[in-house]
């Protein structure tokens, strides 16, 4: 994993890297690609690089906050003030959304950004119902920390674990050449020790015809 990560570093620099989560979410976030730019994954292998130590943790996390927030924020505006559109109308269709219906309860509103079907929608449904703005963009903020902060922690966690998973292995190397040493040292110091006493009864044994005679 390191080798792929070590790979991938020195083909890409640390700021093309948070650029590339930054425009992936970006893309995943608005009404035009939001089936199909592959934001959330960017996000996790970013913060697992970030937990193997290869990029900043809060870079990597606030590339996909404003990612996040921006591309939500366009799609307000869209359904705010832009024209009714079909291709709206369908993506409200496709997240079973429709302007008639009041908008869900704040508490769990929330949680929209981790649908695939309302991410994209959902903006642009509080648009077109005339949200205030100040409400929505708290709503947005608290909405956007919660989402990024959970797939940004799983990705974390999984780049330390890996990491400590290295480091062990290579502990564990060192560990295994250590009891070899030992073992050795201990197989030559029984083996000098043999001699020295076979050396030791040969010479009494020499030494007792003398004593005899």
């Amino acid at each position: 994993m390191s080798e792929i990560i070590q790979r991938l570093l020195e083909t890409f620099t640390g700021p093309v890297l948070y650029l590339i989560i930054f425009g992936a979410l970006l893309a995943e976030s608005t009404v035009i690609l939001g089936f199909l730019a592959p934001g959330i994954s960017a996000l996790v292998f970013g913060a697992f690089v970030a937990g193997t130590g290869h990029l900043s943790p809060g870079l990597v996390w606030l590339a996909g906050f404003l990612a996040v927030v921006l591309g939500d924020n366009i799609g307000y505006v869209l359904g705010r003030y832009a024209k009714r559109s079909p291709r709206i109308q369908g993506w409200l269709k496709k997240a079973g959304i429709k302007e008639s219906d009041s908008p869900p309860r704040t508490k769990y509103l929330v949680f929209y950004q981790f649908l695939v079907v309302t991410r994209a929608p959902m903006p642009i449904f509080l648009g077109l119902k005339k949200m205030p703005f100040g409400s929505w963009i708290v709503l947005n903020i608290v909405a956007s920390v919660m989402f990024v902060s959970a797939f940004f922690a799983a990705g974390y966690v999984g780049g330390r674990v890996i990491g400590s998973l290295d480091k062990t292995q290579h502990f564990v190397k060192l560990l295994e050449r250590g009891l070899i040493i030992f073992g050795m040292a201990i197989v030559i110091g029984f083996t000098i020790r043999w001699y020295l006493q076979r050396r030791q009864r040969q010479s009494s044994d020499s030494e007792l015809p003398d004593q005899k005679s």
